[in-house]
């Protein structure tokens, strides 16, 4: 084998490689079915074969009939990555689009001289996955609470110190995976308004 046109055109180094004979009388008793296998056909880009000398008999070359055969190329790393995204609820996030599609982009079957191209249906799903985004957390219950703060007067209760702080405790941007925090907003607040007393009661 080399890897080198202009060598394997002339004085190439050529690598012997190991091949199995197996040989197959043909009826023609002048005949011979010789058949060998390359292990990694793949580690070279030329082949030339060499029949050895048979003193002062005839050879000639019939046929040459090349199958190439690779092993199947590891899915391991799709496979993982497929169940990542199958284990998230897409309802949590903004648009799942894309992971969708990277997954719907993996062709099965490809074989062990493809591996890059399926490792890169690995890597796409993955880089699919880190770049989802929440969905922001409702926080309507907690404006609807403060609308109906901002309605109070507050001169006109003792203390109302406990609904100021319930307001001020909150915390905007959280994302939909916080929602419980969100409500737990909107409820110390409504209970805060519901403690409150007016002057003179």
């Amino acid at each position: 084998g080399s890897n080198d046109y202009d060598e394997a055109t002339g004085n190439a180094n050529w690598s012997e490689i190991a091949a199995v004979d197996d040989n197959h009388d043909l009826p023609d008793a002048n005949s011979v079915e010789v058949r060998f296998g390359i292990d990694h056909p793949a580690e070279y880009r030329y082949y030339k074969f060499e029949l050895p000398s048979q003193g002062d008999k005839w050879m000639q070359l019939s046929e040459l009939s090349l199958y190439a055969a690779y092993e199947p190329a590891d899915y391991t790393a799709v496979d993982t990555a497929i169940a990542k995204a199958d284990a998230l609820t897409k309802e949590l996030y903004k648009d799942f689009s894309g992971v969708t599609a990277a997954i719907d982009a993996v062709v099965r079957g490809k074989d062990a001289s493809e591996q890059t191209v399926v490792d890169g249906y690995a890597t796409a799903i993955e880089k699919a996955i880190d770049a989802l985004e929440y969905k922001d957390a409702d926080y309507t219950a907690v404006d609807a609470a403060i609308l109906k703060v901002d309605g109070l007067t507050k001169a006109d209760y003792a203390d109302f110190s406990g609904v100021t702080a319930a307001v001020n405790a909150v915390v905007r941007g959280k994302n939909i995976t916080e929602q419980a925090i969100v409500d737990g907003y909107a409820t110390a607040i409504e209970d805060a308004i519901k403690a409150l007393k007016r002057k003179g009661d």
